[in-house]
């Protein structure tokens, strides 16, 4: 399942999908930043940076198991599996990563 939307990743497509998303999913988008910054650390281990991409292109999905265009709770499965990516990768966030997001 990881390859499979590993694929669906691209840098220009999550840039895209995330200046889509309506300002007040504030969280998503902060954390799918946030992910974003972490990805790109030449520090973080390559199988966590897989996590990562595959959970972007989770994100960027128009199929997933919720779809993206029910109201509200559309996202709250991309949001719980952005939120577990980085759970296993807090070890490697920093403060400047997160000012990044933040911005």
């Amino acid at each position: 399942m990881t390859s499979r939307y590993a694929k669906q990743f691209s840098q220009k497509r999550f840039w895209r999908k995330l200046h889509q998303l309506p300002t007040s999913y504030r969280d998503i988008r902060y954390r799918a930043k946030l992910l974003w910054y972490v990805m790109r650390d030449p520090g973080v281990p390559i199988a966590l940076k897989a996590s990562a991409i595959a959970a972007l292109g989770y994100l960027i999905c128009p199929l997933d198991a919720i779809p993206d265009a029910i109201p509200i709770g559309g996202y709250v499965d991309d949001l719980a599996v952005i939120t577990a990516v980085l759970a296993q990768l807090e070890p490697y966030i920093t403060a400047d990563m997160r000012m990044k997001a933040a911005s």
